[in-house]
């Protein structure tokens, strides 16, 4: 698990990124709050093994076959593979000390694109889907900077704005 931590205009949010549990600290780093959800985390299947499997079986392509499949069966070795998938992936936070939180995707495959985002005293704001294979890099005020990859695979950066139809966030 990669522990989570980031910083608004007022504010530091950390937690393991193990479990949906974070915790908001002032300036001072005096705790503010404990804010914990159950539901995110749950147990690893398959299916996602299959894709890192799959992904790196493509990263190592380059690689003759002793290679990879030794660098796969380390990479993959069962003893590394947590029974629960960790319930966050990345926390950001913004001018208005507004938490995004994404859930865990494992490193070789996209980021995702499924973004919750809490007001500054933890309550659940809105959910935010991206497009696809977009990374979400830094909000301010309703405004996303997206890293954006063409067909050809060259990133850019782009500026989107958040439209609302509630009033958040």
């Amino acid at each position: 698990n990669i522990p989570v931590v980031t910083g608004g205009s007022s504010l530091f949010v950390y937690g393991s990124g193990r479990t949906y549990e974070l915790f908001y600290l002032d300036t001072d780093f005096t705790l503010l709050r404990v804010v914990r959800w159950d539901g995110w985390n749950g147990p690893i299947t398959e299916d996602e093994i299959e894709a890192v499997r799959a992904a790196l079986r493509k990263v190592y392509e380059e690689a003759d076959a002793r290679t990879s499949q030794a660098l796969e069966a380390a990479m993959l070795a069962p003893n590394l593979i947590p029974e629960e998938r960790p319930a966050l992936g990345r926390v950001l936070a913004d001018n208005q000390d507004r938490v995004w939180l994404s859930s865990f995707t494992p490193t070789f495959l996209d980021a995702s694109t499924d973004w919750h985002v809490l007001d500054p005293e933890g309550e659940p704001l809105a959910r935010i889907e991206l497009p696809d294979g977009a990374v979400l890099l830094a909000v301010r005020d309703s405004m996303l900077a997206l890293l954006i990859r063409d067909e050809l695979d060259v990133p850019s950066i782009q500026v989107f704005e958040v439209v609302t139809t509630g009033g958040a966030p």
